[in-house]
């Protein structure tokens, strides 16, 4: 993905590398300060984790099947690998930085949270980290969509 003498594709993954950090940092750091969490935003971070949620699932399917398809029938291939990869990875990358900051987001909510006990708490938050794609929709489903109601102390 060269344009204007440019590796766009390669600087995207630069920058979302170099990103990660700085960003979660910043993030948790804005959302422990924001004790009141609207009702307005629940539609928008529930959109949020389910895409970071089925964006890497699908991936995985789509790339499999391709995977086999390819070994399979090599002389009718279908897609080549490398050029579906090299069209999704910025998309993927975004998808990245999004789970962050939802990491962020949902582990400041999990801390600031009265409607969450403190053993469930502990959990949560290790799972927002060790296992997203699980925990994030969970804590949603049970806690966020449920239980958040307008100017409620998150």
């Amino acid at each position: 993905m060269d344009a204007f003498g440019i590796n766009w594709l390669g600087l995207i993954r630069q920058l979302t590398i170099c990103a990660i950090v700085p960003l979660s940092i910043v993030a948790f750091v804005i959302f422990i300060r924001i004790k009141i969490f609207p009702k307005s935003l629940v539609g928008l971070v529930g959109l949020f984790t389910a895409w970071t949620t089925i964006f890497p699932i699908a991936f995985f399917i789509v790339w499999t099947s391709a995977f086999i398809f390819n070994i399979i029938n090599p002389q009718q291939s279908f897609i080549n690998l490398f050029s579906l990869y090299d069209s999704i990875a910025p998309l993927g990358s975004g998808t990245i930085i999004l789970t962050i900051l939802l990491m962020a987001f949902y582990i400041a909510h999990a801390k600031n949270s009265t409607l969450v006990s403190d053993d469930d708490r502990k959990y949560y938050q290790i799972g927002f980290v060790l296992l997203p794609i699980i925990v994030m929709p969970m804590y949603y489903l049970k806690i966020v969509k449920s239980k958040t109601a307008a100017n409620v102390k998150a």
